[in-house]
């Protein structure tokens, strides 16, 4: 054989009943259109269900089902945005800033210190670096469940039970190992500078 180089075979393509050529890849028909388009507007119907009750007033609500908004959708008497004014000022607003005010900083002060942490082990040199590398890999089989009890009850010894500092570092402890072993070892083909 003077020749070694390996082709690739053809895909087997297959004649349709219609006369058109497949190879198990292309356009769908029609029908398989239609089908799909179908479960898309059936799945959903609950979530238009709900977006438009929230919109109805209560008597309406209670009176008759959603999709009579559909027989007379000009009946402006059966809407309103009084249920949305009542959930903001009953709480919601406290509890969307407090949503922010616990997320951003739990998901912005691990990525952060994950990205460090993923430099020092990919470009620096120091001592028993891959142990310590090797127990952040180590705490990714830890399930957090297990750690929830001691954490509790040592955050009630320094008083900082119900507190934002707690969750901030509850999510830098949980999150850590994750990020820090995925950068570091994706970043050693970088070139060092």
């Amino acid at each position: 054989m003077a020749n070694s180089e390996v082709q690739p075979r053809r895909a087997l393509l297959h004649r349709r009943v219609g006369g058109t050529r497949s190879g198990g890849q292309g356009r769908a028909s029609l029908v398989v259109k239609i089908v799909l388009l179908v479960l898309c507007l059936l799945w959903l119907v609950p979530t238009v269900g709900i977006v438009v009750t929230s919109f109805r007033t209560v008597d309406a609500a209670n009176s008759s089902g959603w999709w009579t908004v559909i027989t007379s959708p000009l009946d402006l008497t059966q809407y309103t945005i009084d249920n949305y004014r009542q959930a903001w000022t009953g709480g919601l607003a406290d509890s969307f800033l407090n949503s922010f005010a616990v997320t951003l900083p739990a998901i912005l002060i691990p990525i952060m210190v994950a990205g460090l942490a993923a430099y020092a082990f990919t470009f620096m040199d120091f001592w028993n670096r891959d142990l310590l590398f090797a127990l952040i890999v180590a705490l990714l089989v830890v399930p957090n469940q297990v750690a929830l009890a001691p954490l509790l009850r040592i955050y009630g010894d320094l008083n900082l039970t119900g507190t934002y500092a707690a969750v901030y570092l509850a999510h830098i402890g949980f999150n850590m190992p994750w990020p820090s072993s995925s950068c570091a070892t994706t970043w050693p083909p970088c070139p060092r500078r």
